[in-house]
This record gives C-alpha cells, structure tokens and sequence, in this order.
C-alpha cells in the first residue's frame, strides 16, 4: 500500500487532538524543566503547539508540497530562540522528534512514514546554509538569532509593537 498525501493530511487532521496530546505529555516526561518553565498550563500549551504544527503537516502533505512545514519549523525555532535562547529552541527541537514518534506509533504503516518523512524533511537545514532557510534568513537576522548576524540578546515577545502581521511576521501569545 502506498501513502496518498491527501489521504494522509486528512488522518493527521482528524487525529490531531490525540497525536498533539500524546506528544505534549512525552515532551514533559522527557523535559521536566519544561513543566517548571511553563508551569500548570505546559501540557496545554504544548499541546495547542503540536495542533498547530500538525495543521502545517496536513497542509504540506495535501499540496505535496514539504517547504510549507520547513519553513514553518523555520520560523517556529527563531521565535523559540528569540523569546528564550537555546533552551527553548530545544524544546521546540524535541517536541517535533517526539511528534514524530508518535506519528510513527499512531498512524498505521506507510501514513505514519509519509507523515514522518515529512518532517524529517523539515527539520533538516538545506544545504549549505547556516540552518535557516531563504525565507527565514532575514527574520533570524532581524531577531538576532541567525550565524551571520551578531548576537543582539534581545527577547522577542508578542507585545512587540514593531512587529505585526500585517508585516508578514507573526508571534502567537501562547508558550510555541
């Protein structure tokens, strides 16, 4: 049997409560200093982020399309970097390998290895770049998170007036 995106994106979607519940809770087991950093509301926060994310999987796997979910992970780790340094984007790192686990573990044969291969596109850098991709160069340039630009130490939060949508650059309010 082969895997057919559509199809797939369709099982991630309506499976997405579940997948995103599962992978919060062994986000937190496995980074307990998550749990402290967040406080009560971690597993909830986390979990609204793997939903997100999940969206982005079903979106580039009904369009056949893996930059979707690549440049979104792209964009996710800056901001994770940005609002709380290598910690965070760690966390945001071990969530997505966790994500993946549990695709591998939920989705039954070659759905849970399309999904996942998905996301192994993702989470590689393309070649030759300093781990960002053309799309996100500037943003990790313009947070100070990118090799080439220098280190600012600045924390980007979502009551950063300077930024806004309307300017193709988002923050959401949640913890990812």
């Amino acid at each position: 049997m082969i895997a057919n995106g559509q199809f797939v994106a369709e099982l991630v979607l309506a499976s997405a409560q579940g997948l995103a519940s599962i992978t919060a809770q062994k986000l937190l087991e496995r980074r307990p200093q998550v749990a402290a950093r967040f406080g009560p509301d971690a597993r909830t926060q986390w979990r609204d982020s793997v939903i997100s994310r999940l969206e982005y999987l079903a979106a580039a796997l009904s369009t056949g399309s893996p930059a979707i979910l690549a440049n979104q992970f792209d964009w996710s780790r800056i901001a994770h970097e940005a609002r709380g340094g290598t910690e965070a984007a760690a966390d945001f790192d071990e969530a997505i390998r966790l994500l993946r686990e549990v695709l591998l573990q939920e989705l039954p044969g070659p759905n849970g290895q399309l999904a996942a291969s998905y996301l192994d596109r993702a989470m590689t850098p393309p070649k030759g770049s300093r781990g960002h991709s053309g799309l996100t160069q500037g943003v990790a340039r313009t947070f100070g998170v990118d090799d080439s630009a220098p280190k600012a130490g600045r924390r980007v939060s979502a009551r950063d007036t300077r930024w806004r949508p309307s300017q193709g650059l988002q923050l959401d309010s949640g913890c990812c």
